[in-house]
């Protein structure tokens, strides 16, 4: 289960327990017999991009690869290990992905609502050039906004 805040996630575990109490007990479990609901620790919590850091370093790739390049998207429950950085009080983190496919087949998946394949997918398939070259100039562009260097 994810959520995108610990307080939030512990609500919902909350209400989780309550409700799968009382539906064994609607239904005439015995005390001694109602089930007990365990959760491992072990798990990857939604990472959540800091949303000053990721205007700021929206504004900084727009600048640097353009106004056009730079699509904001709406929020999805990826977990990523990097996002426990972001877990913290002192670390503001900023996740961004860079695009890897033909600009033919993003404009056919934009119109058709088929999704493209997943970085986890056998089917990814990142053309090499422009995408090494972008992912570089992104994260350059990242760098330099956050040392104060134009």
């Amino acid at each position: 289960m994810r959520s995108y805040g610990e307080e939030t996630r512990q609500q919902t575990l909350a209400a989780i327990r309550r409700i799968v109490r009382g539906q064994a007990i609607s239904a005439g479990i015995p005390e001694d017999r109602l089930p007990e609901v365990k959760l491992s620790d072990d798990f990857t919590a939604a990472t959540y991009n800091d949303p000053e850091l990721t205007t700021r370093i929206a504004t900084a790739l727009k600048s640097w690869l353009g106004n056009d390049q730079v699509i904001k998207k709406k929020p999805t429950m990826g977990g990523e290990d990097f996002g426990e950085y972001g877990r913290t009080t002192k670390i503001p983190i900023c996740m961004f992905h860079v695009g890897g496919v033909r600009p033919e087949q993003f404009k056919e998946s934009q119109q058709s609502n088929k999704p493209l394949p997943s970085l986890h997918s056998p089917l990814w398939a990142p053309l090499p050039e422009p995408t090494i070259k972008t992912g570089v100039t992104a994260m350059s562009a990242a760098v330099l906004e956050l040392m104060g260097k134009k």
